[in-house]
Parts: C-alpha cells; structure tokens; sequence
C-alpha cells in the first residue's frame, strides 16, 4: 500500500516525492587547524643588587640617628648601587634610589652629628661658667 505522493527507498521506506526530486549536495566541511602556541618566556631580571642597595639606602635613613651604624649601612648601599649600575642591571632605579638615599643618610649623619656637638658644646659651657 503506497501512496501515490510516495515512492518506495531502496531499503524498502517511502519518501514523498518532493524529497526524492532533490538531489543530495554534500556540503564541505572546513577543519580549521589549530594555530601553535610560542610560549616565550622574558629574560630573566637581575635586580639582587639593586634591590640590596636600595633596602640599605632606606635602613641607613631610617638609622641615621647612629651614626656608626647608619655609616656602614650607607657605604654598603654605595656599594651595592655601584655594582648593580656597572653590570647594567635591568631596573636601575633600585640601584639609582639605593645611591640616592644613601646620601641623604650621608646628610642626615652629618645633621645629626653637628646638632649633638652643638647641644653637648652649649651644655658643657653652661656648667663651666656656673650659670
């Protein structure tokens, strides 16, 4: 029993006849390869002494109220800061801050120092002449 707007498949089921008066059009198919991945890592920063410089530049400031320490602390931040800028270092500004506050902790001593000979010479005449 098959209906007149049906034909008969090959495996034995109908299709109507507006499907089989079209013809079948494969489609391509596109596969898109995958793009490779470059995985590029930055040269690796030497910054240890600049960074040393710099952390001894601000301990050297913020010990400058003793003079022997905050000499030692600021010499070795002149050092470290000269080292890390003669191997051009990548950040120089770690070395350049470390140098910079190194002399300031060299202005700050000499301040300190003066202020203290200054207070102690002003005691020391007072007690002198017997005011």
């Amino acid at each position: 029993m098959t209906d007149i707007n049906t034909t008969p498949n090959v495996d034995g089921i109908a299709q109507s006849a507006a499907a089989v008066a079209q013809p079948v059009i494969a489609q391509p198919v596109y596969i898109q390869q995958a793009q490779p991945i470059y995985i590029v890592q930055p040269p690796a920063t030497k910054k240890g002494f600049g960074v040393a410089s710099m952390v001894l530049g601000i301990s050297a400031v913020l010990f400058s109220w003793t003079a022997v320490f905050a000499f030692i602390l600021l010499a070795l931040a002149f050092i470290f800061g000269a080292v890390s800028l003669k191997k051009k270092e990548s950040p120089r500004g770690f070395a350049i801050t470390g140098l910079v506050l190194g002399s300031v902790a060299v202005l700050l001593v000499i301040l300190i120092v003066v202020i203290i000979a200054a207070i102690a010479g002003a005691l020391g005449s007072y007690g002198q002449f017997g005011h």
